[in-house]
This record gives C-alpha cells, structure tokens and sequence, in this order.
C-alpha cells in the first residue's frame, strides 16, 4: 500500500481514485503476478476504507450501502445462532459473506441476483482456485 503511495507521490492520509489506483495496478502488473495485483488492489480498497471510517468524508452514496450491508451481517449473525452454529463458523461464514460484498463492489444487497453468486462461486472456483467443498 506505501508501494503505490510512493509510486504515485501521494500523501497517506488521502485515499486514492480509482484513476491513480488503475495506473498503479497496471504497472504493478507489469512484473507480478496476477494474485499479487488482486491483493494489492484488496489493500487500497482496505486502506480507503479505513480512511473514509477515520473523520474523513465518505465516498457519495457509500453511507447506505454500509447500512444495508451492516443489516445483512446481523441477520445473519441472527439467522447463524439460531441454527446453534459455532463461533468459529459465524466467523467463516461472516468472512465469505464479506468477500462476496468486496466482490459485488457497488451493489446494494437487495439490487444482487443470482447472476452475482454465480459469477463470485465463479471466481472463487477459477481465479481463486478454492475448492468445490468449500463453496458449497
């Protein structure tokens, strides 16, 4: 994440658009492979984020699709409990459901379809290479 701050010649306080961000990864991909650049945008993306919760103005429109987000994480927490899972399973489950909502990137959860958890057990299966069993 400094990388491309000192790549860029940006300060760290301030995220970063979406246009320098693409100019990093592009030249980042130039001598990385692909799971690296996948993994450095997943920290910018990480990094803004924590800088906007930080005192900082949120991006437009982000304040409701954290609510939103935020509600299906309790239902689902909810819904978890009373199926008596074990903490260490809500924690999985509430990691991949994260993962997918990284993956859906500006969706509101009830503007997903099932064509969205097809292309994420897609990209689960494909790039990421993880196993059928643990998608299911």
């Amino acid at each position: 994440m400094s990388r491309a701050y000192r790549f860029l010649d940006q300060v760290l306080d301030r995220p970063l658009g979406k246009a320098l961000k693409d100019q990093f990864l592009n030249e980042m991909a130039k001598n990385h492979e692909e799971w690296q650049v996948r993994q450095a945008d997943y920290a910018l993306r990480l990094y803004d984020f924590f800088l906007s919760r930080n005192g900082k103005e949120p991006p437009a429109g982000s304040s409701n699709r954290e609510e939103e987000w935020a509600r299906v994480e309790e239902e689902a927490c909810k819904a978890l409990r009373l199926r008596q899972r074990s903490f260490a399973t809500e924690k999985t489950y509430l990691s991949w459901l994260r993962q997918f909502r990284g993956f859906t990137a500006t969706k509101l959860p009830q503007d997903l379809d099932g064509i969205d958890l097809q292309n994420f057990l897609t990209h689960l299966a494909v790039e990421r290479r993880v196993a059928a069993a643990t998608q299911n």
